[in-house]
């Protein structure tokens, strides 16, 4: 891809951004997220749970789970943590400037678009 194709692809993603847009609730996927949320709190007591929208606008939701140490050793753990990775449509672990780690998991169409 070239400069050209990349600015014309970001100047398409501005004006869909300052549009309005109204949303509706998939029960179906929000108890799959809330599920994901319920489990993560039971796999990762101590650490900072909380959920972000989506900032592309496109009705996804982000479990977000940020402590020192993320990690499943046991097999009641794996098997959590497995659930929740199951649940979500992606996810990643990246480092933070506070040497914690982050882990976020993306859930889309938890909002549909109308």
């Amino acid at each position: 891809m070239n400069d050209e194709t990349f600015m014309g692809i970001l100047k398409q993603l501005e004006k869909y951004l300052a549009t309005e847009k109204k949303f509706i609730v998939n029960t179906f996927r929000e108890t799959e997220f809330k599920k994901a949320i319920e489990l993560a709190c039971k796999l990762f007591p101590d650490a900072k749970i909380y959920t972000n929208d989506d900032p592309l606008q496109m009705g996804a939701m982000i479990l977000c789970i940020e402590d020192y140490n993320i990690s499943a050793a046991g097999e009641t753990e794996i098997n959590l943590f497995s659930d929740i990775i199951a649940l979500a449509d992606n996810f990643e672990f990246y480092s933070l400037s506070n040497g914690d780690v982050k882990f976020a998991a993306v859930f889309q169409n938890v909002l549909v678009r109308i």
